[in-house]
This record gives C-alpha cells, sequence and structure tokens, in this order.
C-alpha cells in the first residue's frame, strides 16, 4: 500500500490511557515506537527513510490490545519520526486486516501480495 506523506498527520501522538507509555528509539536509521503497558508490549512498530519513501514494517498490535486505536496511534507516532523534507510517499505490506486500518488512514492499495508464514502462530495465509 501506498500513501502521500504529505497527507498524513505528523504531529507526535498523545495517548489517551495513562496505564499506556510510548517509547521511540532510532537504531541505524531505522525508527522504532513501542506502546507499553507496564512490562507487556502492547503494539510496535517500525519505519526506515529510503531516499523519499518510508518503508513502514512491523506494525503490530497485541490481540489484548487490540480495537483500542493503538494501530492508527503506532503509524502517527512512526510518521512523526520520519517525516522530513524529502519524504514523499509510504509504503507498507499489508495483512487482510491491516488493509482495513490503512484504507482508513488514507493509504491505497497498489497490487496484491502473497503473504507467507512459517510461524506456528495465526497459522492462516493472508493474501495482502
Amino acid at each position: 500500500m501506498i500513501v502521500d506523506m504529505a497527507t498524513q498527520d505528523t504531529e507526535d501522538p498523545w495517548l489517551s490511557d495513562d496505564e499506556l507509555k510510548l517509547v521511540t528509539s532510532q537504531l541505524d536509521g531505522v525508527h522504532h515506537a513501542v506502546v507499553r503497558s507496564g512490562d507487556t508490549v502492547a503494539a510496535s512498530g517500525r519505519v526506515f527513510v529510503v531516499g523519499e519513501t518510508a518503508v513502514f514494517d512491523k506494525i503490530v498490535v497485541q490481540p489484548a490490545f487490540q480495537r483500542r486505536g493503538l494501530g492508527s496511534f503506532i503509524m502517527k507516532a512512526l510518521a512523526a519520526q520520519a517525516i522530513g523534507p524529502d519524504v514523499e510517499n509510504g509504503l507498507l505490506l499489508a495483512s487482510i486486516d491491516g488493509q482495513k486500518l490503512y484504507s482508513h488512514l488514507g493509504w491505497s492499495t497498489v497490487c496484491r501480495v502473497l503473504m507467507l508464514s512459517t510461524s506456528d502462530e495465526g497459522a492462516d495465509l493472508s493474501v495482502g
């Protein structure tokens, strides 16, 4: 999926739940955002800027914390970290469930991708 980064909210977001805390970091050009509830990771993601494109990756909201706006929150936190004068586009791969969120945030589908996993967790094969 792609998006024009000029359409994205790049202000630092705030959490409405006092039990949740945002931690951001950068290592080797990769920006990370993690929302924690105590010692538990509730949501996380990362973004890396390549030329004019911010590549979003591994956007995850743990099942116990879904349906609370944390997917949108992580995307906004990452966009705030990645935005710069040269960043024009956003790019990501999305599962079927993720496509619903990203479409709501203004992202458009470019093509379909078959996503496979060797993990025993969530043994479904989603076409994104």
